[in-house]
């Protein structure tokens, strides 16, 4: 199932706050899900290394602004 992880979600899940900052900045897409229905806002809430759960809300943020952009 790794393969099919994101490298935003991997990120996310090993607490990579600094790759996660990196691959955002750069447009990653934040809402595409993984067979089982992980996406990266749910790696980064679910993970337990400091400072990935408060990435979260960068993250949902993007993709509020993201789709925001989309719709207009």
């Amino acid at each position: 199932a790794r393969a099919e992880r994101t490298t935003l979600m991997m990120a996310a899940i090993t607490g990579r706050v600094d790759v996660m900052n990196a691959l955002l900045d750069s447009g990653a897409t934040v809402d595409l899900p993984a067979p089982d229905g992980l996406t990266a806002l749910l790696a980064a809430c679910a993970s337990t290394t400091p400072g990935a759960a408060p990435r979260a809300a960068s993250i949902a943020r993007h993709d509020a602004i993201a789709k925001n952009d989309d719709a207009t």
